[in-house]
């Protein structure tokens, strides 16, 4: 059974929103707290889930690029029209 699944991409939900209890049970977010993924409403929708345990090539290093506070100045309706409200979330892993 292969266990080492990452899921990610845009939830439209918060990773602590009770519609993701059976979700939660096997795989936890990557990103949390106050961080947030869309710009304009501040929302944490887009993230990346697994379970360190047999994900184990992560090498710890995560965030979420905020381009519309370093590119447009904090111009939220700017960033959104040249590129999106979504701000993209990374994580590295090693090759092994």
């Amino acid at each position: 059974m292969e266990q080492d699944v990452i899921l990610l991409g845009d939830f439209n939900l918060p990773p602590e929103d009770a519609a993701f209890a059976d979700l939660t049970a096997i795989l936890e977010p990557l990103i949390t707290g106050t961080t947030y993924t869309i710009s304009e409403t501040k929302s944490l929708y887009d993230n990346i889930w697994f379970d360190a345990a047999y994900v184990t090539e992560y090498t710890g290093q995560n965030g979420v690029d905020d381009f519309d506070v370093t590119v447009f100045d904090n111009d939220d309706r700017a960033a959104s029209l040249a590129v999106s409200d979504h701000r993209p979330v990374w994580a590295t892993f090693r090759m092994v």
